[in-house]
Protein backbone atom coordinates (compact mmCIF):
# COMPACT_ATOMS: atom_id res chain seq x y z
CA UNK A 1 0.00 0.00 0.00
CA UNK A 2 0.80 3.14 -0.62
CA UNK A 3 0.06 6.10 2.35
CA UNK A 4 -0.45 9.79 0.19
CA UNK A 5 0.48 12.58 2.90
CA UNK A 6 -1.44 15.41 2.27
CA UNK A 7 -1.05 19.09 4.32
CA UNK A 8 -3.78 21.51 4.07
CA UNK A 9 -4.16 25.16 4.77
CA UNK A 10 -6.39 27.37 3.67
CA UNK A 11 -6.79 25.50 0.27
CA UNK A 12 -10.49 24.87 -0.73
CA UNK A 13 -9.75 26.90 -4.06
CA UNK A 14 -8.24 24.00 -6.00
CA UNK A 15 -8.28 21.17 -3.18
CA UNK A 16 -10.85 19.39 -5.02
CA UNK A 17 -9.19 19.12 -8.07
CA UNK A 18 -6.24 17.44 -6.53
CA UNK A 19 -8.72 14.95 -5.33
CA UNK A 20 -10.56 14.00 -7.87
CA UNK A 21 -7.01 13.71 -9.34
CA UNK A 22 -6.45 11.15 -6.84
CA UNK A 23 -9.42 9.09 -6.63
CA UNK A 24 -8.97 8.48 -10.39
CA UNK A 25 -5.54 6.86 -10.22
CA UNK A 26 -5.17 3.58 -12.18
CA UNK A 27 -3.04 2.54 -8.81
CA UNK A 28 -5.83 2.01 -6.25
CA UNK A 29 -4.08 0.62 -3.07
CA UNK A 30 -3.07 3.96 -1.32
CA UNK A 31 -4.58 5.67 1.83
CA UNK A 32 -4.88 9.69 1.47
CA UNK A 33 -4.03 10.86 5.28
CA UNK A 34 -4.89 14.57 5.23
CA UNK A 35 -4.27 16.74 7.82
CA UNK A 36 -5.42 20.53 8.22
CA UNK A 37 -3.95 22.94 10.02
CA UNK A 38 -6.81 25.43 11.24
CA UNK A 39 -7.98 26.79 8.09
CA UNK A 40 -11.05 29.14 8.18
CA UNK A 41 -12.02 28.75 4.38
CA UNK A 42 -13.91 25.64 4.38
CA UNK A 43 -11.18 23.25 3.61
CA UNK A 44 -12.00 20.69 6.34
CA UNK A 45 -15.88 20.81 5.14
CA UNK A 46 -14.77 19.37 1.51
CA UNK A 47 -12.17 16.99 2.99
CA UNK A 48 -15.20 15.64 4.98
CA UNK A 49 -17.37 15.22 2.36
CA UNK A 50 -14.55 13.16 0.34
CA UNK A 51 -14.32 11.41 3.25
CA UNK A 52 -17.45 9.90 3.39
CA UNK A 53 -17.12 9.64 -0.19
CA UNK A 54 -13.89 7.43 -0.83
CA UNK A 55 -12.84 5.16 2.33
CA UNK A 56 -9.52 5.58 1.34
CA UNK A 57 -9.67 9.24 2.52
CA UNK A 58 -8.65 9.83 6.11
CA UNK A 59 -8.91 13.19 8.54
CA UNK A 60 -6.39 13.32 10.87
CA UNK A 61 -7.57 15.63 13.40
CA UNK A 62 -5.76 16.35 16.51
CA UNK A 63 -5.70 19.55 18.41
CA UNK A 64 -2.20 20.66 17.46
CA UNK A 65 -1.45 23.76 15.43
CA UNK A 66 1.94 23.04 13.52
CA UNK A 67 1.80 26.90 11.59
CA UNK A 68 3.60 26.10 8.58
CA UNK A 69 3.65 23.40 6.10
CA UNK A 70 6.94 21.45 6.90
CA UNK A 71 5.83 21.22 10.38
CA UNK A 72 2.15 19.51 9.01
CA UNK A 73 4.47 17.26 6.34
CA UNK A 74 6.43 16.09 9.45
CA UNK A 75 3.31 15.34 11.90
CA UNK A 76 1.84 13.48 9.16
CA UNK A 77 4.53 11.22 8.67
CA UNK A 78 3.93 9.78 12.45
CA UNK A 79 0.39 8.30 11.42
CA UNK A 80 2.20 6.71 7.89
CA UNK A 81 2.86 3.08 8.31
CA UNK A 82 3.00 1.92 4.55
CA UNK A 83 4.99 0.59 2.66
CA UNK A 84 5.82 3.19 0.43
CA UNK A 85 5.12 6.95 0.74
CA UNK A 86 4.24 9.89 -0.94
CA UNK A 87 4.04 13.56 -0.16
CA UNK A 88 1.38 15.55 -1.73
CA UNK A 89 0.25 19.34 -2.15
CA UNK A 90 -3.10 20.21 -1.97
CA UNK A 91 -3.37 22.42 -5.24
CA UNK A 92 -1.54 20.13 -7.86
CA UNK A 93 -3.34 17.96 -10.45
CA UNK A 94 -1.97 14.38 -10.63
CA UNK A 95 -1.77 12.76 -13.93
CA UNK A 96 -3.90 9.22 -13.49
CA UNK A 97 -0.48 6.95 -13.84
CA UNK A 98 1.31 8.96 -11.10
CA UNK A 99 1.24 6.13 -8.48
CA UNK A 100 1.71 2.89 -10.58
CA UNK A 101 4.57 4.79 -12.07
CA UNK A 102 6.42 5.19 -9.37
CA UNK A 103 5.75 2.08 -7.71
CA UNK A 104 6.92 -0.12 -10.24
CA UNK A 105 10.25 1.83 -10.18
CA UNK A 106 10.49 1.75 -6.82
CA UNK A 107 9.74 -1.75 -6.08
CA UNK A 108 12.89 -1.99 -8.02
CA UNK A 109 14.89 -1.32 -5.70
CA UNK A 110 16.53 -2.52 -2.25
CA UNK A 111 13.80 -1.83 -0.02
CA UNK A 112 15.53 -2.97 2.72
CA UNK A 113 17.23 0.49 3.09
CA UNK A 114 16.46 4.06 2.56
CA UNK A 115 14.97 4.54 -1.12
CA UNK A 116 13.89 8.03 -2.85
CA UNK A 117 12.57 8.10 -6.05
CA UNK A 118 11.46 11.35 -7.97
CA UNK A 119 9.46 12.15 -11.01
CA UNK A 120 9.13 15.12 -12.90
CA UNK A 121 5.91 17.24 -13.16
CA UNK A 122 4.83 20.18 -15.71
CA UNK A 123 4.68 23.97 -14.61
CA UNK A 124 0.88 24.50 -14.45
CA UNK A 125 -0.66 27.78 -15.05
CA UNK A 126 -4.14 26.90 -16.10
CA UNK A 127 -3.77 24.77 -19.43
CA UNK A 128 -3.19 21.03 -18.90
CA UNK A 129 -0.87 20.30 -22.30
CA UNK A 130 2.10 18.00 -23.05
CA UNK A 131 4.80 20.68 -23.60
CA UNK A 132 4.59 22.66 -20.63
CA UNK A 133 7.55 23.64 -19.39
CA UNK A 134 9.29 21.08 -16.62
CA UNK A 135 9.63 21.23 -13.10
CA UNK A 136 12.52 19.42 -12.47
CA UNK A 137 15.70 21.23 -12.63
CA UNK A 138 18.85 20.01 -10.04
CA UNK A 139 19.05 15.74 -9.79
CA UNK A 140 21.41 15.70 -7.08
CA UNK A 141 22.48 12.01 -5.37
CA UNK A 142 25.34 13.07 -3.63
CA UNK A 143 25.83 15.78 -0.71
CA UNK A 144 27.84 17.67 -2.48
CA UNK A 145 25.51 18.73 -5.24
CA UNK A 146 22.18 19.48 -2.79
CA UNK A 147 23.90 20.92 -0.36
CA UNK A 148 23.50 24.69 -2.05
CA UNK A 149 20.15 23.87 -3.37
CA UNK A 150 18.19 26.18 -0.53
CA UNK A 151 15.52 24.02 -0.24
CA UNK A 152 15.55 20.13 -1.56
CA UNK A 153 13.57 18.58 -4.83
CA UNK A 154 10.36 19.45 -4.17
CA UNK A 155 8.27 16.89 -2.03
CA UNK A 156 5.14 16.43 -4.42
CA UNK A 157 8.01 14.53 -6.74
CA UNK A 158 8.63 12.17 -4.56
CA UNK A 159 7.85 8.73 -3.60
CA UNK A 160 10.11 6.59 -0.15
CA UNK A 161 10.09 3.73 1.26
CA UNK A 162 9.53 2.95 5.29
CA UNK A 163 13.26 2.64 6.03
CA UNK A 164 13.71 6.63 4.65
CA UNK A 165 10.36 7.57 6.70
CA UNK A 166 12.06 5.38 9.69
CA UNK A 167 15.19 8.14 9.32
CA UNK A 168 12.87 11.23 8.57
CA UNK A 169 11.38 11.05 12.25
CA UNK A 170 14.86 11.01 13.77
CA UNK A 171 14.84 14.00 16.16
CA UNK A 172 16.44 17.10 13.83
CA UNK A 173 17.19 20.20 16.19
CA UNK A 174 16.00 22.02 13.16
CA UNK A 175 13.90 21.02 10.03
CA UNK A 176 13.89 24.32 7.22
CA UNK A 177 11.43 22.37 4.87
CA UNK A 178 10.51 18.49 4.64
CA UNK A 179 11.34 18.16 1.65
CA UNK A 180 15.08 19.75 2.13
CA UNK A 181 15.75 17.21 4.84
CA UNK A 182 13.99 14.29 2.58
CA UNK A 183 16.98 15.33 -0.22
CA UNK A 184 19.84 15.48 2.43
CA UNK A 185 18.88 12.19 3.54
CA UNK A 186 18.33 10.59 0.46
CA UNK A 187 21.96 12.19 -0.64
CA UNK A 188 23.48 11.00 2.14
CA UNK A 189 22.13 7.33 1.88
CA UNK A 190 23.02 7.73 -2.14
CA UNK A 191 19.91 5.89 -2.66
CA UNK A 192 18.58 8.62 -4.59
CA UNK A 193 16.51 7.91 -7.67
CA UNK A 194 14.91 9.99 -10.75
CA UNK A 195 12.46 8.93 -12.95
CA UNK A 196 12.48 11.00 -16.20
CA UNK A 197 8.13 11.46 -16.20
CA UNK A 198 6.61 14.25 -15.65
CA UNK A 199 3.07 12.96 -13.07
CA UNK A 200 1.65 15.77 -12.16
CA UNK A 201 1.05 19.48 -13.02
CA UNK A 202 2.26 21.49 -10.35
CA UNK A 203 0.30 24.65 -10.01
CA UNK A 204 1.81 28.21 -10.13
CA UNK A 205 -0.52 30.87 -8.11
CA UNK A 206 -0.17 33.25 -5.86
CA UNK A 207 -0.37 31.84 -2.82
CA UNK A 208 2.45 29.38 -3.52
CA UNK A 209 4.10 28.32 -0.30
CA UNK A 210 7.49 27.91 -2.62
CA UNK A 211 8.97 30.64 -5.14
CA UNK A 212 7.17 30.66 -8.40
CA UNK A 213 9.63 28.66 -11.27
CA UNK A 214 10.99 30.01 -14.05
CA UNK A 215 10.01 27.78 -17.35
CA UNK A 216 13.69 28.78 -19.06
CA UNK A 217 17.21 29.41 -18.37
CA UNK A 218 16.57 32.90 -19.44
CA UNK A 219 14.19 33.74 -17.21
CA UNK A 220 15.56 32.14 -14.07
CA UNK A 221 18.68 34.19 -14.74
CA UNK A 222 16.99 37.30 -15.09
CA UNK A 223 14.92 36.88 -11.84
CA UNK A 224 18.54 35.92 -10.25
CA UNK A 225 19.13 39.48 -10.40
CA UNK A 226 15.87 41.35 -10.18
CA UNK A 227 12.96 39.93 -7.99
CA UNK A 228 15.78 37.35 -6.35
CA UNK A 229 18.58 40.12 -5.89
CA UNK A 230 18.11 40.36 -2.47
CA UNK A 231 18.44 36.63 -1.64
CA UNK A 232 21.56 35.64 -0.29
CA UNK A 233 23.95 32.62 -1.82
CA UNK A 234 23.28 30.73 1.21
CA UNK A 235 19.97 30.90 3.04
CA UNK A 236 20.10 31.09 7.03
CA UNK A 237 17.38 28.91 7.70
CA UNK A 238 18.79 25.75 5.25
CA UNK A 239 21.73 26.41 6.69
CA UNK A 240 20.54 25.56 9.71
CA UNK A 241 18.60 22.88 8.78
CA UNK A 242 21.56 21.25 7.08
CA UNK A 243 23.12 21.63 10.41
CA UNK A 244 20.70 19.76 12.10
CA UNK A 245 20.80 17.36 9.87
CA UNK A 246 24.66 16.75 10.39
CA UNK A 247 24.21 17.04 14.15
CA UNK A 248 22.17 14.06 13.95
CA UNK A 249 23.04 12.30 11.14
CA UNK A 250 27.25 12.35 11.62
CA UNK A 251 27.69 8.59 12.73
CA UNK A 252 26.19 7.34 9.27
CA UNK A 253 28.31 10.01 7.09
CA UNK A 254 30.80 8.32 5.05
CA UNK A 255 33.97 10.38 5.84
CA UNK A 256 33.84 11.84 2.52
CA UNK A 257 30.50 13.03 3.30
CA UNK A 258 31.15 14.11 6.98
CA UNK A 259 34.30 16.23 5.41
CA UNK A 260 32.12 17.74 2.54
CA UNK A 261 29.14 19.11 4.89
CA UNK A 262 31.80 20.28 7.30
CA UNK A 263 33.54 22.51 4.86
CA UNK A 264 29.63 23.77 3.81
CA UNK A 265 28.77 24.58 7.26
CA UNK A 266 32.51 26.37 7.67
CA UNK A 267 32.58 28.57 4.68
CA UNK A 268 30.37 31.61 5.95
CA UNK A 269 33.74 31.40 8.30
CA UNK A 270 36.06 32.16 5.25
CA UNK A 271 37.40 35.14 3.20
CA UNK A 272 35.52 35.14 -0.22
CA UNK A 273 38.49 34.20 -1.87
CA UNK A 274 39.12 31.18 0.22
CA UNK A 275 35.30 30.02 -0.53
CA UNK A 276 35.21 30.49 -3.71
CA UNK A 277 38.58 28.36 -4.24
CA UNK A 278 37.02 25.82 -1.61
CA UNK A 279 33.80 25.85 -3.72
CA UNK A 280 35.54 24.49 -6.86
CA UNK A 281 37.67 21.87 -5.04
CA UNK A 282 35.45 20.30 -3.51
CA UNK A 283 33.03 20.02 -6.71
CA UNK A 284 29.58 22.09 -5.06
CA UNK A 285 27.17 22.46 -7.41
CA UNK A 286 23.85 24.24 -7.90
CA UNK A 287 21.48 22.94 -10.66
CA UNK A 288 23.53 20.66 -11.65
CA UNK A 289 26.32 23.59 -12.38
CA UNK A 290 29.50 24.75 -10.73
CA UNK A 291 29.07 27.52 -12.80
CA UNK A 292 25.80 28.82 -11.56
CA UNK A 293 27.17 28.48 -8.27
CA UNK A 294 30.19 30.08 -8.76
CA UNK A 295 28.73 33.00 -10.60
CA UNK A 296 26.41 33.38 -7.58
CA UNK A 297 29.08 33.10 -4.83
CA UNK A 298 30.76 36.60 -7.46
CA UNK A 299 27.28 38.35 -7.52
CA UNK A 300 25.55 37.77 -4.02
CA UNK A 301 26.02 37.50 -0.01
CA UNK A 302 26.73 34.90 0.88
CA UNK A 303 24.71 34.49 3.59
CA UNK A 304 22.61 36.83 6.14
CA UNK A 305 24.61 37.00 9.24
CA UNK A 306 27.66 37.99 8.04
Amino acid sequence: MIDILMATYNGGSFLREQLDSIINQTYSNWRLLIRDDDSSDGTVELVKIYVERDKRIHLVEDTVICGSPESNFMRLLLFSSSEYVCFCDQDDIWLKDKLILMLECIKKLDNSRPQLLFSDGFLYYGERRNDLPRLLKARPRQLHEALFCNGGIHGSLSMFNAAMRTEMLRKYNHIAMHDHLLTLIGCANHAVTYLEIPTFYYRQHLNNVTPHMASNLFRRILNAFTINKKRCVIDEDYYLGVKAFYDEYVNELSPKDKKVVEIYLDLPNKSPLIRFMSIVKNGFSLNNSRMNLLLKVLLKKYISFL
